[in-house]
């Protein structure tokens, strides 16, 4: 869904002050003809005009196409400027998750996230809490359940995370480590 500034730029290309018009004539759905005046600019429906001063046999019709094609036009520009704040967005969200890894890496480097990882490991018994095999000193995986407290505070908790041997880590992320 686009934001307010995806708005603001299409009411900025596409907004209409309808400042010339042209009288033309339409048929309404009960068959009743009237007299619309048509932007020029837009092809939208200004408002109806009263049919007296005007000669209705030399009137053009009402140009539904020429509006209709605007309209087309219109909707083209919003999906592009859609498609554009969603590339924006998309690109924003790289940025923002390629911080948050540089420091979440640097933060695996810490003491307190070696205290985390041993308390860990020696609360779950040297056992993979997936397939409950032993894991070995350099084979122990520590995985997140969520990092709620890293987001917040900077740091993980140790009832945040639980040990898995390395196949087990793997098979869960489904990639390689």
């Amino acid at each position: 869904m686009p934001n307010w500034k995806t708005y603001e730029r299409y009411n900025d290309l596409t907004n209409c002050t309808h400042d010339i018009t042209t009288p033309t004539l339409y048929a309404k759905s009960n068959g009743v003809v009237c007299i619309y005046l048509q932007c020029v600019d837009c092809g939208e429906n200004t408002k109806e005009a009263r049919k007296a001063g005007y000669d209705v046999s030399v009137l053009p019709d009402f140009d539904e196409s020429f509006r209709d094609e605007v309209r087309q036009k219109n909707k083209v520009i919003m999906e592009q400027l859609s498609e554009q704040w969603q590339a924006e967005l998309a690109q924003e969200r790289q940025a923002e998750n390629s911080e948050w890894w540089t420091r979440y890496n640097a933060y695996l480097n810490s003491p307190h996230w070696g205290k985390i990882r041993r308390l860990v490991i020696l609360r779950d018994n040297w056992r993979c809490q997936a397939c409950f095999e032993s894991v070995e000193e350099g084979t122990a995986h520590i995985h997140h359940l969520n990092y709620d407290g890293y987001n917040r505070l900077g740091k993980s908790f140790a009832f945040e995370c639980v040990t898995l041997c390395k196949y087990c880590h793997q098979q869960y992320h489904g990639r390689e480590w």
